[in-house]
């Protein structure tokens, strides 16, 4: 394992499961990021403890790079347009790929559904807000969404809406990368 791997392992406190992540991430190669995520989505509790409480993604709470959004189109379950308020009447479209997560191809059925509740969601909502994180290969923005019915205040929508990754992995329609 890498050193930043190691990294990551030392800041867990609990030693069964430190001990059951630097197994798994050494039996099957895992990478920082993989690692990272394992941790963030706390694996460990979700599938050894059965821990029904635990998140299956961490809702991110740091305010660094959140914005308004309006959607241009959904182009599947993971994959959305979007038209960016950057502030002082700056607007910017951006792809933007949902971050931990992975939602099948929106030619199967599976990823038609994913695809069609990620509209129908998002065309309702009241308020939508992104964080972005940073960008892929393919030269897509990585971030969190989150939308509220209720308002479109952007800290309250960020900080009390609902989470879309989140949903998406809950209900089953995309997996944890």
């Amino acid at each position: 394992m890498t050193w930043s791997a190691y990294r990551l392992l030392i800041e867990i406190h609990d030693d069964a499961a430190r001990t059951y992540y630097e197994d798994r991430a050494a039996v099957e190669g895992w990478s920082r990021d993989r690692l990272r995520n394992a941790i963030a989505s706390r694996e460990y509790e979700r599938e050894v403890k059965k821990d029904p409480d635990a998140a299956i993604l961490k809702r991110p709470t740091e305010g660094d790079y959140v914005y308004r959004v309006g959607v241009i189109d959904v182009t599947d379950g993971d994959t959305l347009r979007l038209d960016v308020q950057c502030g002082f009447y700056l607007k910017m479209e951006v792809h933007l790929r949902l971050a931990g997560l992975d939602a099948p191809e929106i030619e199967t059925k599976k990823g038609k559904e994913a695809a069609e509740y990620v509209r129908d969601r998002l065309a309702k909502a009241r308020g939508i807000v992104v964080k972005t994180v940073k960008m892929d290969i393919h030269g897509r923005f990585v971030g969190h969404v989150f939308y509220s019915f209720e308002t479109d205040r952007v800290w309250k929508v960020f900080t009390e809406g609902a989470y879309l990754n989140d949903e998406l992995l809950q209900k089953k329609l995309a997996t944890r990368l």
